[in-house]
């Protein structure tokens, strides 16, 4: 069987990869969840008040796969032509600490050092950038030099790409780019993305910072980001968005994870992301489908409409979410081609279903 199954059934790009969203192009990206009407108002108003220069909040939850990252980025494609800065963030995992959060965002941040540099040579009128153009703009030396110096092809990029995230310098390095401190604290990073945004705000109609996955914090650093972010909206009156998403159920999780009210308070809109309905997941895959099928609209192939809704049936309540479907459906693809089938039906997903993940342990006695 070929690598690339997807080919085999005639998709452009592969329709079933669980990959991180924000790796997803946008021309992959359209919105598709029929049954979230709630979430799509209140998107709306909250996009109204992004275009319009409001200082704003909002905080999406739901279930683990259930759509949170995904809806970060349909934001993010619907204001891409609207001179809005992007920076996407998140609670690591591995090591959930500010210091990590704060090293992506800078990551994060450089990765689109284009778009920032053009910015610059026109709010500035300058078509050639000086170390002494970034320092004025920033108004604070060492982070005017450092982010000349990252976005620059110099021997010292490294040294500031290593300051800029915040890790320490050694001797010979903090030398090498004449600094005068170090940025290696929580309280001298926050402040560093707090000077960043700030010039952001200058150059751009709007600044967007997105935070995922915080549900992965501890109490303490939930507490040190709710006094951070009230800072930062505090801080800037008008142009400046954040939206944060949480693994949760209920909105009284975000207390229980160690959120402040005052943070709480100022996000405006509280969007709950629930699972599919069995209809839904039938909308849902057929819309799905057509963005990835290119010219040829697939439609639900390669489900027959009675495969999916006995999938639907046979599926955990608590995993009838994007992520879990799109592994379901990735393993019976590629045992479709393999077993020469024509389609996904009822039958073929009976046929599967003691190795099928996500499904009750009741339905494998089919």
């Amino acid at each position: 069987m070929s690598e690339n199954y997807w080919e085999l059934l005639g998709f452009k790009a592969e329709p079933y990869a669980t990959k991180n969203p924000e790796k997803i192009s946008f021309d992959l990206i359209e919105w598709n969840r029929e049954d979230w009407k709630h979430v799509q108002d209140k998107l709306e108003v909250f996009l109204t008040d992004l275009r319009q220069g409001f200082t704003t909040g909002a905080r999406f939850f739901g279930g683990w796969g259930s759509g949170k990252t995904w809806l970060i980025r349909y934001i993010e494609k619907e204001v891409k032509d609207e001179n809005v800065f992007p920076i996407y963030t998140k609670v690591h995992g591995a090591e959930p600490s500010f210091n990590i959060l704060y090293q992506i965002t800078i990551e994060d941040i450089i990765s689109k050092k284009e778009i920032i540099i053009n910015q610059i040579k026109k709010h500035l009128g300058e078509e050639t950038l000086t170390v002494k153009n970034y320092i004025e703009l920033f108004e604070e030396e060492d982070l005017g030099k450092c982010v000349y110096e990252a976005f620059s092809e110099g021997t010292n990029r490294a040294f500031a790409e290593k300051w800029l995230k915040g890790q320490r310098l050694l001797t010979d390095e903090i030398k090498s780019l004449k600094l005068i401190n170090q940025n290696d604290s929580d309280y001298a990073r926050s402040k560093t993305l707090q000077n960043l945004i700030e010039v952001f705000l200058s150059l751009f109609s709007s600044v967007a910072l997105f935070v995922d996955q915080l549900e992965e914090c501890s109490a303490k650093l939930a507490r040190t980001l709710s006094d951070v972010f009230r800072e930062y909206l505090d801080a800037y009156p008008e142009k400046f968005v954040l939206v944060c998403s949480l693994q949760a159920s209920q909105e009284e999780d975000w207390y229980g994870a160690g959120f402040t009210d005052a943070l709480l308070s100022r996000l405006k809109y509280s969007v709950t992301l629930p699972g599919f309905t069995e209809d839904s997941m039938v909308s849902f895959l057929t819309k799905h489908h057509n963005t990835y099928s290119g010219s040829k609209k697939l439609g639900l192939f390669p489900y027959t409409e009675e495969g999916l809704r006995f999938l639907f049936k046979m599926t955990l309540p608590e995993r009838r979410y994007p992520r879990f479907l799109f592994t379901q459906s990735a393993f019976l693809a590629k045992k479709m081609i393999v077993e020469d089938k024509s389609e996904i039906t009822e039958e073929f997903v009976k046929s599967q279903l003691g190795s099928l993940e996500y499904v009750s342990s009741q339905s494998r006695v089919f």
